[in-house]
This record gives C-alpha cells, sequence and structure tokens, in this order.
C-alpha cells in the first residue's frame, strides 16, 4: 500500500500546484468559459483545469516508476496497455484543448474521437469478449472494433456531457476512479492500480478549486481526457486479469454520465432534434430548475454515484443472484437518496417531454 499512498500523495500535490498555474495561464490566454454557457455561472472563469489534470496525471505516474525503478520493467510487463493509455490519452487531451480554443465543431470533435479509439485499438487495448449479467459470456468476435470504439467514444462523450456544473463532472470521475482503484486492489492489478489512484489524487486536487463556487473549469480538455482514461482502464483491467469484459462493471461505476447520455439521445430522437445540438434536458438542468443548488445536485450525484460503485465492486465478484440482489439494494438506497434530497425520480420522465 505505500507506493499507492506515495503515487496518490504525489498526483495531490502536482494537481493543487498545477491547477492554479493553469488558471493563472488560462485568464492570460483568454481561455475562458462564458457565463451563458453555465446557468450556475454568472462569471467569467477560465476553463483550462484539463491542463492541469493531464499533467498532474502522467508526470506523477512517470516519477514514481522511475523512481521506484520501475519504469523498464513496466515496459517490458505491460507496456502495449501503458502506451496505449498515455497516448490515447494525450491525444484525448489535446483535442479537447483544441477545442478549448477554437470550437471544433461537433463533427470534427466525433471523427477525432473515433480516431483516438482505432490508435489504442490498433495499440492492443480490445474487447473481446464480454460478460453480460444472466446471459454469462458471449464471444463478440468480428464486433470487437465496433464495441471498443463505440464504448470509448461514448463515454468520452458522457463524460464531457456531464461538465455542466461546478464540481458534477470531477465528482463523478473522482467515484469511478476510486472504484477502479479498490478492484484493481483487490484483484491484484498493479497496472490499472497505479493508474488510477494517480486519478483519484489529480481529480481531488483539481475538484478543491472546481467544487462550486468553482474558480477553475476543466473544460473539454480535462473531460475527454478523463472519458478516455475511465473507458480505457477497464478493459486494460479485465484484460489483465484475463476476464471477459463484465458490462456491469464498468456501466455501475460510470451510471450517472451513462444513463444523462442515454437519456439524452433518445429524448431528441423522440422529439426529432439533433442529437449534437446542446439543450437543457440533461439531469442536471432538470434539477437546477427545480431550485437544487450546483453544489448540493454535486453532493447527490457523488452519493449515488459512491452507492452504484460499490454495488458494482460487489457484483464484480459474485454470480447472477447477487449480481440481482446488489441492484435491487441500489434501487432501495437510490430511492431513500431521492427523498433524503428532497427531489422526485418523476424528474425524468419530465425531462423527456421537453
Amino acid at each position: 500500500m505505500k507506493q499507492y499512498a506515495i503515487v496518490f500523495i504525489s498526483s495531490l500535490v502536482f494537481s493543487l500546484l498545477l491547477t492554479h498555474m493553469a488558471g493563472v495561464l488560462g485568464r492570460r490566454l483568454g481561455i475562458y468559459d462564458e457565463p451563458h454557457r453555465r446557468e450556475a455561472s454568472q462569471k467569467r472563469i477560465p476553463r483550462s483545469g484539463g491542463l492541469a489534470i493531464a499533467v498532474s496525471f502522467f508526470v506523477s505516474v512517470l516519477a514514481f516508476l522511475d523512481w521506484n525503478g520501475l519504469t523498464g520493467k513496466l515496459l517490458a510487463e505491460d507496456g502495449r496497455p501503458f502506451l496505449a493509455i498515455f497516448i490515447g490519452g494525450l491525444l484525448a487531451f489535446a483535442v479537447g484543448l483544441w477545442d478549448d480554443i477554437y470550437h471544433l465543431r461537433a463533427g470534427y470533435k466525433l471523427s477525432f474521437q473515433i480516431l483516438i479509439s482505432v490508435v489504442v485499438y490498433l495499440m492492443g487495448v480490445q474487447i473481446h469478449t464480454i460478460n453480460v449479467p444472466f446471459l454469462g459470456l458471449m464471444g463478440i468476435g468480428g464486433y470487437s472494433f465496433p464495441m471498443t470504439v463505440i464504448w470509448i467514444v461514448g463515454v468520452m462523450n458522457s463524460i464531457n456531457l456531464i461538465d455542466g456544473i461546478d464540481g458534477l463532472c470531477a465528482s463523478v470521475c473522482l467515484v469511478a476512479s476510486s472504484a477502479f482503484f479498490v478492484l484493481a486492489l483487490a484483484t491484484n492489478c498493479p497496472l490499472v492500480a497505479v493508474l488510477s489512484i494517480a486519478l483519484v489524487g489529480t481529480i481531488l486536487g483539481f475538484l478543491l478549486f472546481n467544487f462550486a463556487p468553482a474558480s477553475i473549469f476543466m473544460g473539454d480538455s480535462g473531460s475527454y481526457f478523463l472519458g478516455f482514461t475511465l473507458a480505457a482502464l477497464p478493459i486494460v483491467y479485465f484484460f489483465k486479469t484475463s476476464a471477459a469484459f463484465s458490462l456491469t462493471t464498468p456501466v455501475l461505476f460510470m451510471a450517472i454520465p451513462l444513463f444523462d447520455t442515454l437519456h439524452t439521445i433518445v429524448r431528441r430522437i423522440i422529439h426529432s432534434r439533433p442529437i449534437a445540438v446542446p439543450d437543457r434536458g440533461h439531469l442536471h438542468h432538470r434539477l437546477l430548475s427545480e431550485g437544487q443548488s450546483p453544489r448540493r445536485i454535486a453532493i447527490m450525484m457523488f452519493c449515488f454515484s459512491a452507492i452504484l460503485a460499490i454495488i458494482g465492486i460487489i457484483a464484480s465478484t459474485s454470480d447472477a443472484r447477487s449480481v440481482l440482489i446488489s441492484l435491487v439494494a441500489a434501487a432501495i438506497i437510490l430511492n431513500f437518496l431521492f427523498r433524503f434530497f428532497g427531489i422526485s425520480p418523476a424528474i425524468l420522465v419530465k425531462a423527456s417531454h421537453e
């Protein structure tokens, strides 16, 4: 555990220092998030936090490996997946930063996301067999390529879309990365454990500046980087543990953004609206319209995500019956949390009619 504590502390310290510097740099370069883009923000705030997130993550991981003389060993044993995450993360960050500065069209962004997915697929980050609850193992054969691309692109966009109010996206990603660390630690997968705990420290340091009222936003550079990394980690994990890609585990770890994205796509299709055109139908928009504050929304989504992540960890090492029991327990707990925070689950139905 000592080595993981070192990675966590170093990534946290780097993130705290670099997030402040990224804010200063963002102001000097004029990389702002305009007030009209976020209903809860009434002033111009730099959206250059992605720089701090990406740099803190890679510097802390590489510094730890070099300091412990593990770089050569890691590259020899886990070289391809490590390099895939490294290269894919840098590419995702670069595309997001380009969008933050020059505002790319939706078609261009999607094309670049697909390209990144293809690159890491060719480097070995691939889904070949999936474990579907109650159905068991399913080989996907020639569907490996589209399945991998759809998963990575889908998660990247899900994380990006939920970044709509102070601290929300970072809170959800903090839970997901923590859950991946616990899972990797419990099943002895050091590569994913090191990468996950570095992500935890990085996000936590950034969140201290990003929680409402935020002084900096992560921008697309941060959300794309986090989205790609959180999409690639479960693929690498199941590959390293010689297990089939489980739909239950990563979906529960990132249930909030994935559900919100799926709900958004279905809602826009039903109302014959372009999928890529923004609207105010996201879950956090609905909660804002119900009078919830950005801080309260981030806290409740953190709690919801944490409960679902715990259920996901339990389900990942259990049989189908245990998965069913876990899902029922999650439904009961989530219903209690809805009531505790004073909101109605019917808000999701209302959103689908707008």
